[in-house]
């Protein structure tokens, strides 16, 4: 004994010595810690406590719960992962801190620990990048090179461990029915020591956990492999440049999340075959031929799920359009006319029949995965009788088969979503790899020397050299600090010279030269989901002076005073609602404070009122304002501006018509004229018609109103305003759902009698499975029986097979009305829900819009809308867990009551 404690403490001093302990070291420690449990309670069971084993026992436990529980010397910010021992990596004990936390409390940001040096993005992309150039040099053939292989080399310890866990894990599982026909048999014969059938039953147990526990860690790893790979492809996509836009943002929006979405199927490639592998093994050696029988009809499932599940992706997909559709029209709705209530619901009821097509279809395959080891097992026995003697379907047979049927059952369903999930991913990973094989394009905007911009004889197009050009012999010089006007009619080629210098455009001959760094402000403004102030610094340091420079010079001050919070409001998809005006400042405000060398402005003072305009031109671009010291390329359709610019050019039909000053090109009587001319004949027009407004309203008749709405943040009063504690951050509300709410909201429209009529089925089917588990087992125990007395009365085999027939019927048909039910009042609710959550929002004051962000409105309509349409499956499972537990607990509660009851007397 002091032999084995003097090594358990060496084997600790070790173990702070090292960085970690050795996993060998570990798995020695925790298979030794198991067997030792075993025999202490074998020792105790039998009377013979042996207290040196019992102490020896405790030491062993001690030294795993430290290895699990310890904490290695680490500094701030780091994760424990990194450090953590292997048990505590196997357990994830590591975790143990911010799980505490976050049952105390939502979790924020600050909670989580960093990432480990080895998951970040820098990390990944340079193993991966050096394991891809390495895969394209040995590569010989002419095939795209692949990008499974250099990220698979670069996980292989990852991917090595959770795959030896995985397999481990399967094995372990299909050692249960062995276990299982020795309790039968343990039980049956009662020659045996009760110590056998404690270990057995300990084994059983054990295996249960060790299958537990090495399943989520090779979940865990398969979950990690996913996203590291989604890491690798997102930053291998950026940085790979190549046209056009759309295709990029395809590609990394849509193949990578499906790609993404298959990793953790992946073991399933291999662990299904093994899995059936194993299992035929086994009913062939507990059945033998008659296995076959089974295997076939749970093979028949197969197409049948694959069928399914095809036409219910169809079927998503339609109602996934009509929700856009839906959604759209809301988010459109701005007027909120009573007219388009009725549009807007029939799109939700033709959403809802779409959802009721999956609904059926779904609940169509769980009620032919629930059946289908009834079916598979009265083909199995059935045939099992007709070909052996009557006597041979024994407990140890009929259970054993069943628990290997059942298990089967889960590989059998995964085969359908293994394949449709993989030939997705397979036909995305295609696409990934085509377009990471292709040639990058090389830049062809070359360094400037001098001028800001050179421009010589370019021709351009979007679509590639065998497409006509849109930009045609395009030659032009703008000097640094100048201010160049680019005017033109609408399509003339304006806003595709801008591209051209952002070399965006294929250049297919000429040159353009470039002279400096570049700042682009975009006909169309775009603000993230961040506070104003975010959005214009847009991760640079802040520079408190230059910053209110910025503010002031783009107009912004009075806005911002007219916010709670000022310029740490939250605007974006979750935030306030802002005017295209406003955006336009801030979109011209965040590439101001950039401070680059090179402007190019698309049009960017289109967007707001006339005399704002003119200040953010004396203030920002002109001559005099806080770009003056900066190139600038203002593309325009207000020709007012071209007064004060060093150079005006005209683009008509891609080419450059006129080029020069103000002055030279007004009496040159050509392009620039024109457009002029025209310009001013539309202003003036305009000012006529904006006084002929002014008189209408003037004379509108007595007790009419002129009601004007702005859905922008400028005329909403300060008691209307939402006080948030907290500036820039959207409340969230936490907690549970209130239970009065709840009710008020769903159950009303599933009502009592549905309600009532589904749980009355459920339980029904429960109790008819439970009675058909125990009419098998008093077939089989009636078998096993009258081998040992011949005297025993039998029922025929027929009935027998008969009344577990009529079991199986009835089993089904109680589980299809129970899901046609819950389809039924799960349907009613969504659009039930739906309909008033519209109404009241037609009949919102429109205070309610200033002040509720756009984004909160489209995301109760959609995504929390989604919620509730999805919740059929949460309920379902809800309802099945549920009640088995409560029949487990039904079939077991009288027989061990029966068992301890008369112990307990005894000792009184």
């Amino acid at each position: 004994m002091s032999r084995k404690i003097s090594v358990g403490l060496s084997f600790c001093v070790l173990s702070r010595r090292l960085k970690e302990p050795h996993p060998v070291i570990s798995l020695a420690l925790l298979s030794t810690l198991i067997l030792k449990i075993v025999e202490i309670i074998v020792k105790a069971i039998e009377g013979d406590f042996d207290a040196a084993a019992s102490a020896e026992g405790a030491l062993l436990m001690a030294e795993v719960a430290l290895l699990a529980e310890a904490k290695p010397r680490q500094k701030q910010n780091v994760s424990p992962e990194e450090k953590s021992s292997f048990f505590s990596r196997l357990f994830f004990c590591w975790m143990n801190e911010v799980v505490r936390t976050g049952a105390s409390r939502p979790l924020i940001n600050e909670d989580l620990y960093p990432l480990a040096e080895k998951c970040t993005s820098h990390s990944l992309i340079e193993i991966f990048d050096r394991e891809f150039q390495h895969q394209k040099t040995k590569q010989k053939s002419t095939e795209p090179t692949s990008l499974v292989w250099p990220f698979v080399r670069s996980q292989k310890k990852l991917i090595i461990t959770i795959t030896l866990s995985r397999m481990v894990a399967d094995v372990v599982h299909y050692l249960n029915p062995l276990l299982l026909k020795q309790l039968i048999d343990y039980v049956s014969l009662k020659d045996q020591p009760l110590s056998f059938g404690i270990c057995i039953a300990l084994i059983m147990f054990l295996s249960a956990e060790i299958r537990s526990m090495l399943q989520n860690f090779q979940v865990s790893g398969m979950f990690k492999l996913a996203v590291y790979y989604q890491s690798t492809l997102q930053n291998a996509i950026l940085k790979k440049p190549i046209e056009p836009l759309a295709r990029f943002l395809n590609h990394a929006a849509v193949d990578i999340e499906i790609v993404i979405h298959s990793i953790p199927y992946l073991q399933n490639t291999w662990s299904v075959p093994f899995q059936v592998t194993l299992a035929m093994t086994m009913l062939w050696l507990t059945l033998g031929p008659p296995a076959l029988a089974g295997v076939a009809v749970m093979a028949l499932f197969i197409p049948l799920n694959i069928f399914t599940s095809k036409f219910v992706k169809r079927s998503q997909m339609a109602q996934m359009k009509a929700k856009d559709e839906r959604t759209k029209l809301s988010n459109e709705l701005y007027a909120w006319e009573e007219s388009f209530e009725k549009k807007i619901n029939e799109l939700r009821a033709e959403e809802v029949r779409l959802l009721r097509n999956v609904c059926v279809l779904s609940r169509i395959v769980d009620v032919a995965n629930a059946a289908s080891p009834f079916l598979v097992a009265i083909a199995s026995f059935s045939t099992f009788v007709l070909l052996n003697e009557p006597n041979a379907l024994t407990p140890s047979v009929a259970f054993v088969a069943l628990t290997i049927f059942n298990q089967l059952r889960q590989p059998m369903r995964m085969v359908a979503n293994v394949i449709n999930t993989l030939v997705q991913a397979m036909v995305s990973n295609k696409r990934l790899k085509e377009f990471m094989n292709e040639d990058e394009l090389v830049r062809k905007v070359e360094t400037s020397i001098g001028n800001a911009v050179v421009v010589r004889e370019a021709n351009l197009n979007w679509k590639g050299p065998d497409a006509p050009p849109v930009l045609k012999n395009i030659t032009a010089t703008v000097r640094t600090n100048q201010l160049v006007a680019i005017v033109g009619s609408v399509g003339g080629g304006k806003s595709s010279f801008l591209s051209a210098l952002l070399d965006e455009m294929n250049l297919l001959s000429g040159r353009i030269k470039i002279g400096g760094t570049i700042a682009y402000v975009p006909q169309q403004s775009w603000i993230f989901n961040k506070s104003v102030k975010e959005n214009i610094l847009f991760g640079s340091p802040e520079d408190p002076t230059f910053y209110q420079d910025v503010i002031k010079s783009c107009q912004l001050e009075s806005d911002l005073s007219r916010l709670d919070n000022g310029d740490d409001t939250l605007v974006g998809e979750n935030g306030i609602t802002l005017s295209g005006g406003q955006k336009a400042r801030i979109s011209l405000a965040r590439a101001v404070y950039q401070d680059r060398e090179i402007y190019l402005l698309d049009d960017t003072l289109s967007a707001v009122d006339a005399h704002v305009g003119h200040a953010i031109f004396e203030n920002v671009i002109g001559p005099n304002g806080l770009l003056r010291h900066k190139t600038r390329l203002l593309v325009t359709h207000n020709l007012q501006y071209t007064r004060n610019v060093d150079r005006i050019y005209v683009i008509e039909d891609g080419q450059i018509v006129e080029q020069g000053t103000y002055d030279d090109l007004k009496t040159m009587g050509g392009p620039f004229q024109n457009l002029y001319e025209e310009f001013e004949s539309k202003q003036s027009e305009k000012e006529k018609k904006d006084g002929d407004e002014e008189n209408l309203i003037d004379g509108q008749v007595e007790g009419a109103a002129l009601v004007k709405r702005k859905l922008t943040v400028d005329k909403i009063k300060d008691s209307d305003r939402p006080k948030d504690n907290k500036t820039g951050v959207e409340t969230v509300q936490l907690g549970r759902v209130n239970k009065k709410r709840l009710r008020s909201l769903f159950l009303p429209r599933w009502d009592g009698s549905i309600r009532s009529a589904f749980f009355l089925f459920f339980m029904s089917h429960f109790a008819i499975m439970s009675l058909r588990s125990l009419w098998l087992s008093d077939w089989s125990n009636e078998n096993a029986e009258s081998k040992s007395n011949s005297n025993v009365t039998k029922i025929s085999t027929e009935f027998r097979l008969a009344v577990y027939a009529g079991f199986g019927v009835c089993e089904i048909l109680t589980l299809s009305c129970a899901f046609a039910l819950l389809t039924l009042g799960t349907l009613r609710a969504s659009y039930g829900l739906h309909a008033p959550l519209i109404r009241s929002l037609l009949r919102a004051p429109i205070t309610f819009f200033d002040i509720t962000p756009v984004g909160r409105i489209i995301n109760r309509l959609s995504r929390d809308l989604d919620v509730i349409d999805k919740l059929q499956d949460s309920l379902r499972m809800l309802t099945q867990n549920l009640f088995n537990v409560v029949t487990i607990m039904v079939l077991l509660l009288p027989k061990v009551s029966m068992e301890l009851l008369p112990s307990g007397l005894s000792r009184r």
